[in-house]
């Protein structure tokens, strides 16, 4: 999926490392859309997915106490794999991404979807803190944002019948259900081809704008 491939560029730009992609389930699924619209919400997605998933492993985490000790993760195949699966049933298709990135503290899980809210500055804060030789920079804004895109993006699914859904597990990761209804089955708005894996170099069909 070339848009995950431009998120996995941010990520590792930004701390120098980023957790593969996987993609899975009805991938030849086709479905018309608003193009633009989809590459918003699946970027926003996955940039809290890596994001979640790199400064988990690599900057710790409020579970461990000071005295537990983190192996430096220095290659991106030591991260959990962010996995993306893609289903249609007969009135929308649901895309899950989910992620091994410690989940959502309870108190966030309602201002994550506040517009203008951004974990950017403590995310910057602790690589400083950490000083960690694989972040060359601090959080870029392509990567963190400004705290628009998450709520920006479940408009755009609701906008259209669909919605944004969290299901969170603190300690462990999250998975996101972007639901989105059919609005027709032209195949000029979306369509799957053949690309890479972003984890091997084995083809795979994997969506991408037309």
């Amino acid at each position: 999926m070339a848009r995950a491939q431009e998120v996995r560029d941010s990520c590792k730009f930004s701390y120098g490392i980023a957790p593969l992609v996987v993609v899975a389930g009805n991938l030849e699924t086709e479905f018309a859309t608003i193009p633009e619209h989809l590459a918003l919400i699946i970027t926003e997605v996955l940039k809290n997915a890596l994001r979640a998933t790199v400064e988990f492993y690599t900057l710790g985490n409020s579970l461990l106490d000071s005295t537990t000790k983190i192996g430096l993760i220095s290659d991106d195949e030591d991260l959990p794999k962010v996995r993306v699966e893609v289903y249609k049933g007969k009135k929308e298709v649901v895309i899950k991404v989910s992620d091994k990135g410690g989940g959502v503290p309870p108190h966030k899980l309602q201002a994550m979807w506040s517009f203008g809210y951004s974990t950017v500055a403590e995310s910057n804060s602790r690589i400083f803190e950490k000083s960690l030789s694989l972040a060359p920079n601090f959080v870029r804004p392509d990567m963190a944002g400004y705290g628009f895109g998450l709520p920006l993006s479940r408009a755009f699914a609701r906008y259209f019948g669909g919605d944004i859904h969290v299901q969170t597990h603190f300690g462990i990761g999250t998975d996101v259900y972007v639901t989105l209804n059919h609005i027709g089955d032209q195949e000029e708005a979306l369509v799957f081809r053949e690309l890479p894996d972003l984890a091997s170099n084995a083809g795979k069909r994997l969506f991408d704008n037309k």
